[in-house]
């Protein structure tokens, strides 16, 4: 547990480091790639989060769904979110090429993923928030089906970089 609190700390030092430029530039590189994805081409439900701090933002997303989608955003208890969609977008704090996720530290996500059958998940980072080393893992922690980043695409086939 103190593994994940001090990785967590650092990221989050890390990231609240970043200029809004930088903030902004990668999110846009992020959210294109998102929108070439045939898993969010198909989605007609979505559960996106809404941005705070420093974290990917899901701004344009947001507005680039409306109209075409359904959007929910997470509920303020896991339990009361749909499960009616096809897609759910998460942040993250720190991330492996194995698919794991830290997030927030209160397992939010994954009690809301974990009632889910047939969803995509994919979570959205800054490609320094993906480790090079394996996190561990409890049993509760549910993993990514997409990690996005402004430089590459990690799935579970591997990873591809990106121009």
């Amino acid at each position: 547990m103190w593994f994940k609190t001090i990785v967590r700390k650092f990221m989050n030092y890390k990231r609240n480091r970043m200029l809004f430029y930088d903030c902004d530039k990668h999110s846009q590189r992020i959210a294109k790639t998102l929108y070439d994805l045939a898993e969010w081409k198909s989605a007609g439900a979505v559960n996106i989060y809404v941005t705070a701090g420093n974290e990917v933002s899901t701004k344009d997303i947001i507005v680039e769904a409306f109209g075409t989608k359904v959007i929910y955003h997470p509920a303020k208890k896991p339990e009361h979110n749909s499960s009616d969609i096809d897609l759910v977008i998460v942040p993250g704090v720190v991330f492996d090429v194995n698919m794991a996720r830290y997030g927030r530290g209160l397992g939010y996500y994954d009690r809301f993923l974990s009632k889910l059958s047939g969803v995509k998940v994919i979570a959205l980072a800054y490609d320094f928030q993906v480790s090079k080393k394996e996190l561990k893992l409890d049993d509760w922690d549910i993993k990514m089906d997409y990690i996005i980043t402004e430089k590459r695409v990690i799935q579970q086939q591997g990873y591809y970089f990106y121009n």
